[in-house]
């Protein structure tokens, strides 16, 4: 399958929203009807964060944001073990019909080679808990667990990519 990684645009905004809608109710999924919201998505789309990975027809098959400032308030979370420029993942959702096809994996595997280039030293997420098949794929990219957060009335698994050694205070 041909398949395409760039930023989103503001024409996918409302494919966005669908996608990230289609996602509730699954298991390990904390997102409501309230969030991702497309106001969220806009300012993602505006602000260069939300990469997405187009099929052969220009479908979004999966999305990722990338945050470069501290979105989720992961500045507060004393488990993390990166200092200097660090970013985060946030909102990762895969289109059902093309899950467990390992097209997350060559989204944020793209994306970690970018924010290598980029100078970044870690990557930072937070994820359900009950998201296992989210964890294991964090795994398998080489995210270490490095604690747990409570945030938003919900319990966190804090989860650290380092890559760039170099950066590391």
């Amino acid at each position: 399958m041909q398949y395409k990684i760039r930023l989103a645009e503001l024409e996918d905004r409302h494919r966005l929203l669908e996608l990230y809608t289609s996602m509730i109710g699954l298991p390990g999924c904390t997102w409501n009807e309230h969030y991702p919201n497309m106001d969220i998505i806009v300012w993602d789309i505006e602000s260069s964060n939300v990469y997405c990975l187009y099929g052969e027809g220009g479908e979004i098959i999966a999305a990722a944001s990338v945050c470069s400032y501290d979105e989720e308030g992961l500045n507060d979370v004393d488990c993390y073990t990166s200092v200097g420029k660090w970013t985060e993942f946030a909102r990762i959702a895969v289109n059902k019909e093309f899950q467990n096809k390992g097209f997350a994996k060559i989204l944020l595997e793209h994306i970690i080679e970018l924010l290598k280039k980029q100078g970044f030293g870690s990557v930072r997420l937070l994820v359900s808990e009950g998201n296992a098949t989210a964890v294991a794929l964090y795994e398998k990219l080489g995210f270490k667990r490095c604690g747990e957060a409570h945030m938003y009335e919900r319990d966190w698994l804090c989860y650290e990519l380092i890559l760039n050694r170099r950066d590391m205070g």
